[in-house]
């Protein structure tokens, strides 16, 4: 998972795009938010939003980093239930057998 941290840089930048300077709002609130938290946060497409934190950060307006998680990884039977849970995600809406609807959670 990345992260994004706003520096001291980015007070002094003046050449900034309305987008760009989104991108920075969205950043500040918080001391350091994950890459997928700003592509949420701004109304524009994934790959919009991903160039624009890359700008900022040749501009040295941010910095991110990786973390990485350490430890066991989950066993390979509850990866293999949740991809065909996601396979299955968009199945019919056609009651199951005991009349429950497969979206009922």
């Amino acid at each position: 998972m990345a992260y994004v941290t706003v520096t001291d840089e980015a007070a002094n930048l003046s050449d900034l795009t309305p987008q760009h300077q989104r991108v920075l709002d969205v950043c500040r609130a918080e001391s350091a938010v994950t890459v997928g938290d700003v592509v949420v946060e701004v109304p524009y497409p994934l790959q919009v939003a991903r160039i624009l934190i890359s700008d900022l950060i040749e501009k040295r307006a941010l910095v991110h980093r990786l973390t990485v998680v350490v430890g066991e990884p989950p066993p390979t039977e509850l990866l293999q239930k949740v991809q065909r849970a996601l396979t299955n995600w968009d199945a019919s809406d056609q009651p199951m057998a005991d009349g429950e609807s497969p979206r009922a959670c």
